[in-house]
């Protein structure tokens, strides 16, 4: 008997130890597994939202439709805002998808997963297996990225090539190798690709700082064969643009890139601190543990020439955007994702480095996730009772107390992360809160959809005239509407300014020359309503002035929060 004890003692104690073995992998799996898909929550069911998702969703919508992958097009009209790699990734993906949500925010999406594996690639190469695996899950989970990750919006893109081009010259700074500065430079050309000239000024940016900071021969970014597959990888697709459209030059480099920065012209300035609470709020609550480690970075910083090369390289990546941002005329949100990488690693290398940093910042995340807890439950009433939209206060009450219960749970892994010295309990108790958060958000996401988009009235239009039908937009054009119904839209306007194009503003008297123009004069639309001979409907903004004279003549057929649809019209008319 005593020996058959002694044997159960001994297999309970094998399998003890393969589970507390086994136990931190399932953790890492089970927190992967949540980041991943709290990315791709809701993708593919949230309507597109205007100006931003709606513009972009069409613009690719007409590039599938057309086959033009050169010019990008908007209602028709030459849209050279930005270049042309995001909005044909989106085509191809509508060709094989069709013109679906999913569809159109495949490419960020992709492009964000495909940052996370660079992370981790890059983070296997500076710093080991461990903390690129963090480094990768902290890019998954950071709060910013998740946000532009499910946006038909250029940032997330523009994120992964510039880490891609950045990866790149650090390998090429280590090992001079040829093959590393061409991969860089054409990199960079597929940023520009992307969103114009940043997508080169931010790699070479750094760099130049990097050269200058650590004692290297700044000529060495200026590799001959580099140079040529950048011009290779840029200028064909930048001269026939400029062959179709000859003011494009001027207007790329002088209009949107020159001014954009040094003026406030595109109304988009803000005050230099403008992107410090985004930096610190988009990469909450990881940003908490190098915080808690200010002096460790000094001396990191001062061991730049040495064996803190890839750290200088990191912080560059980081302070020289946030700078160059800062100074710059025009602020965005999505400007400062490109530095989220670099974030991610040095998050990543502070957590499981530092342990008196990470005790400091379990510290402040339990006590953030206990004030998060007790502002969710006592004042979300008060909070949702201030929102002008019912159906969104509707929604944030209804996922108030699940939000509750994760920043008890965050508050519960720091202070086990406290007691047990363990850094997988704060790292999961991190992780826990912006993927959580994402996954059961998607109530709060459709609604603000729903305001924000014109799917439900597209969806009336259609259901109202099954058959072929024309819209036409009284001073308005709403882009999801467009993209919607599949269909262009003549816009009776008077300075072009609907389209949210600067380009189409810019040069609006001369598209209304053409002889497809969509843009139309301003009363054009009350000649329609009186000759209208085939289905028609008029959208026009719901409080609009000349809502009055559709009201006499038609009915309304549907009104969402923005906009009215009236009709339609005509002799088939239904």
């Amino acid at each position: 008997m005593q020996r058959r004890s002694g044997l159960n003692d001994a297999r309970s104690g094998r399998v003890s130890r393969w589970i507390r073995g086994r136990a931190p992998l399932a953790v890492w799996i089970v927190l992967w597994l949540l980041a991943l898909a709290a990315l791709a929550r809701g993708v593919g069911t949230t309507p597109l939202m205007d100006p931003d998702e709606g513009r972009n969703a069409e613009v690719a919508r007409e590039m599938a439709q057309r086959g033009d992958f050169v010019v990008p097009h908007l209602n028709g009209l030459p849209y050279l805002d930005k270049p042309i790699l995001f909005f044909a990734l989106a085509a191809l993906s509508i060709r094989g998808l069709g013109a679906t949500e999913l569809a159109v925010r495949l490419p960020a999406l992709l492009s964000t997963y495909a940052s996370v594996a660079l992370v981790v690639a890059f983070g296997l190469q500076i710093f080991g297996r461990r903390k690129a695996a963090l480094a990768g899950l902290v890019l998954a989970t950071s709060p910013l990225v998740v946000g532009f990750a499910r946006v038909v919006i250029f940032d997330s893109t523009l994120m992964l090539c510039a880490s891609a081009s950045l990866f790149a010259f650090y390998r090429a700074w280590e090992r001079d190798g040829a093959g590393w500065w061409v991969a860089g430079w054409a990199a960079a050309g597929l940023g520009v690709l992307t969103k114009g000239p940043i997508g080169v000024a931010l790699p070479l940016l750094v760099n130049l700082a990097y050269a200058w900071s650590c004692g290297e021969r700044a000529r060495r970014i200026l590799h001959p064969l580099g140079l040529l597959v950048f011009a290779l990888v840029v200028a064909p697709w930048f001269f026939a643009v400029a062959a179709r459209h000859p003011e494009f030059p001027h207007y790329a480099f002088v209009r949107e890139t020159f001014e954009r920065t040094t003026t406030n012209r595109m109304n988009r300035t803000g005050p230099p601190y403008y992107f410090l609470p985004l930096l610190l709020g988009g990469a909450l609550p990881w940003a908490l543990v190098p915080l808690s480690a200010l002096p460790a970075w000094m001396r990191i910083w001062r061991e730049r020439r040495g064996a803190g090369r890839a750290h200088a390289y990191l912080l560059l990546w980081i302070a020289v955007p946030l700078l160059f941002f800062s100074l710059s005329q025009s602020k965005r949100p999505g400007y400062i994702l490109p530095v989220f990488p670099a974030v991610a690693l040095l998050c990543a290398h502070a957590s499981l480095e530092w342990p008196a940093a990470r005790r400091r910042a379990a510290w402040m995340a339990a006590t953030l996730a206990l004030l998060g807890a007790l502002v969710v439950a006592l004042g979300m009433g008060t909070i949702s009772s201030r929102i002008a939209v019912p159906e969104l206060a509707a929604a944030l009450r209804a996922a108030a107390p699940v939000v509750c219960a994760i920043f008890l749970a965050a508050a519960l892994a720091s202070a086990a992360a406290l007691r047990l010295g363990s850094p997988l309990a704060l790292i999961a108790g991190m992780a826990l809160v912006p993927a959580s958060i994402a996954l059961s958000a998607n109530g709060v996401l459709s609604v603000m959809g729903n305001y924000r988009s014109e799917r439900a009235l597209a969806e009336t239009i259609r259901a109202a005239v099954p058959h072929e039908i024309r819209v036409v937009g009284v001073g308005v054009y709403p882009a999801s509407l467009a993209y919607y119904l599949a269909a262009e839209i003549p816009v009776a306007s008077a300075r072009g300014r609907e389209f949210k194009s600067n380009y189409i503003a810019e040069y609006e008297s001369v598209l209304r020359e053409r002889p497809d123009s969509p843009l139309r004069p301003v009363d054009w639309w009350r000649e329609q309503l009186r000759s209208c001979s085939t289905p028609t409907v008029f959208v026009i903004k719901k409080n609009s002035q000349d809502r009055a004279d559709l009201e006499a003549r038609l009915t309304l057929l549907a009104e969402g929060p923005h906009y009215a649809a009236f009709g339609p019209c005509g002799e088939d008319a239904p």
